[in-house]
């Protein structure tokens, strides 16, 4: 019933042409997806600088290593929220 809202008619939007919720919820994810993926990845390489430049301070390296945990983190749980909205949406 959700999936079949938009059934009779093709909507064009930036994410592309949709004609259901589900397709039209799995384009936006697919952007935040990206987005979120490369801030992660510019935080970790922003982190690894941080780790090689800090000359064996305690506290930066610690802190470098925790931001490079955390991002690795964020891009886990972006890709398994993917995987839960696939098998949400999977049945419409």
């Amino acid at each position: 019933m959700i999936g079949k809202v938009f059934a009779a008619n093709t909507i064009n939007t930036q994410f592309g042409n949709v004609t259901t919720v589900p397709e039209y919820i799995a384009a936006i994810y697919s952007w935040i997806l990206g987005f979120g993926v490369s801030i992660a990845v510019v935080w970790i390489i922003v982190s690894g600088y941080i780790l090689m430049t800090s000359q064996g301070s305690p506290d930066a390296v610690s802190n470098a290593k925790k931001n490079i945990i955390e991002s690795l983190s964020g891009i886990a749980l972006l890709f398994l929220a993917k995987l839960v909205i696939d098998s949400i949406w999977k049945p419409f």
